[in-house]
């Protein structure tokens, strides 16, 4: 019986081919992530920026409205309050008479920071509002 000839074949060969096959594909898949993973943490970064703004601005809106419910003239404290700490920073202030509440609002808008995502959202507008009742003044001595 006539066996069949099989040619030789060398294993040495076949595994460079398949390593250098697996090369090729991490750095795929690395240019697949890579880009995905910088606008993620760019998204994050930005995220943060925005929300450490609101914060400031609501201690601001909370700092104003404390100022102004002492004050004898509400509009003027809660004005020169906010303007010192953020100049950049837009105030509305409410004072109802007949309950005793001072509302204060702030208003910023930010620019962020990278070209590429002003051209998608150019400006952030952060808002914060604070309502106080008003303190009655103080009596000394009376």
């Amino acid at each position: 019986m006539l066996v069949p000839q099989v040619p030789k074949v060398h294993f040495r060969h076949i595994g460079r081919s398949a390593r250098l096959r697996h090369k090729g594909q991490a750095t795929v898949e690395f240019a697949l992530i890579f880009p995905l993973a910088i606008a993620f943490t760019v998204f994050i970064l930005l995220a943060g920026a925005v929300i450490y703004d609101q914060i400031t601005l609501s201690e601001i809106a909370r700092l104003s409205a404390r100022t102004a419910i002492v004050s004898d003239d509400p509009v003027d404290a809660a004005r020169n309050i906010a303007s010192q700490l953020d100049p950049s920073v837009q105030i509305q202030t409410t004072v109802d008479n007949d309950t005793g509440l001072v509302t204060v609002q702030l208003r910023r808008t930010r620019q962020l920071p990278i070209l590429f995502i002003q051209r998608v959202l150019p400006n952030v507008e952060i808002r914060a509002s604070v309502t106080m009742m008003r303190e009655p003044p103080l009596q000394i001595g009376g």
